[in-house]
């Protein structure tokens, strides 16, 4: 049955593409997005290849055409770069939906070298930015929080934030303070809520963390009491909070230029001009 549903959808996939390309005389019109993710579930790799056009009546569309396993073997993995295996994959869904290479006009991606390299060299497409990325990148460079150290261009905001991590790791890995906080909170709110753990690669859980470190302010400060320690962050919470204040709203574009069918750019650049 899903076989038979899966045969469907692309006969109706490839009907309305062969339509498309009949009406643009052969010019390219297709814009491909090509991801590589790892489960957060299970670790396994992840290709989504995903195309967006416009039709005569100019309305907006997309077609995800494909979400793969991506564990290539050994053998393959050894015989070239990452970006020319990507290359073959990508090809293979294209040409199982009657779409070639030469369909493509534009790309966007990461930045990553590989999945770059693959769109403006190896397709030859016009690459641009994935906003949520490009504004990922510019938060990064913008509060000094780059996986490495010495390329931090902002040290000071690097220092008050990586205190605020450690507050979170401390808690995280101290039964007595984990559970400390727990009943602090009980005792006084009725509820309690934990700590967030951020990912280096993901602005917005630094965001989260910090915003969740404010709202346990005062829990914190007792919990650190109670376990005969100094809060390492006791001077630092007017600048987490203007901090915070900054790298919000930014985050919140990040979230709006993920969802939703149509492009988020324009929407982007307008909000962040108010």
């Amino acid at each position: 049955l899903v076989l038979e549903l899966y045969i469907a959808a692309r006969e109706s996939t490839m009907a309305n593409f062969i339509q498309l390309k009949e009406q643009t005389k052969g010019l390219p019109l297709f814009h491909l997005n090509v991801d590589l993710w790892t489960s957060k579930a299970n670790g396994q790799k992840f290709l989504g290849v995903r195309v967006y056009y416009v039709d005569e009546r100019f309305n907006y569309s997309s077609q995800l055409l494909a979400v793969k396993v991506f564990n290539p073997s050994s053998v393959v993995r050894d015989s070239g770069r990452l970006s020319d295996i990507l290359l073959q994959w990508v090809k293979d869904v294209l040409n199982e939906f009657g779409l070639q290479l030469t369909d493509l006009m534009s790309a966007t991606t990461d930045a990553g070298s590989d999945i770059k390299r693959l769109s403006r060299s190896l397709i030859g497409c016009h690459w641009d930015w994935c906003m949520s990325h490009l504004l990922n990148c510019a938060l990064v460079e913008a509060f000094g929080t780059s996986l490495d150290p010495t390329s931090s261009g902002n040290k000071a905001a690097r220092e008050v934030i990586l205190r605020a991590k450690k507050v979170v790791e401390y808690v995280n890995k101290s039964h007595p303070a984990k559970i400390a906080l727990e009943e602090v909170q009980l005792a006084s709110a009725g509820n309690a809520l934990k700590v967030i753990s951020d990912v280096p690669q993901r602005w917005k859980s630094t965001v989260m963390l910090l915003g969740r470190l404010l709202e346990l302010w005062s829990f914190l400060r007792l919990t650190y009491s109670q376990q005969g320690k100094p809060f390492v962050i006791e001077a630092d919470h007017e600048l987490l909070l203007q901090l915070y204040s900054l790298m919000a709203p930014v985050a919140d574009l990040i979230t709006s230029a993920q969802g939703g069918k149509h492009p988020g750019t324009p929407s982007v650049i307008l909000k962040t001009s108010k």
